[in-house]
């Protein structure tokens, strides 16, 4: 079995969004897309089951980071905080 090499812990700011539905059509992965526009795809964990919740919110996470060999990036998250977008008025 091949090691999963995580690089240093780090902290993105984006929207929680789907990336993979069930048979039912329900979501069933989250990812994060972040404010440069870059997706990242939270790790299976109890902390991705919560992220399910809160759809199209913005987070603050933290974790680890891993890329596959097609430039893929994927987040083992450790904490989150949820944040309310700045006002537009």
């Amino acid at each position: 079995m091949k090691n999963i090499e995580y690089k240093d812990e780090i902290v993105i700011c984006g929207i929680i969004i789907p990336y993979e539905w069930n048979e039912n059509e329900s979501v069933k992965s989250v990812s994060i897309e972040s404010e440069d526009e870059q997706e990242y795809r939270v790790e299976h964990s109890d902390k991705s089951k919560e992220l399910l919740r809160f759809l199209r919110m913005l987070v603050y996470a933290s974790g680890t980071c891993r890329e596959d060999k097609n430039g893929k990036k994927y987040l083992k998250v450790s904490k989150y905080w949820l944040t309310t977008p700045p006002s537009m008025s």
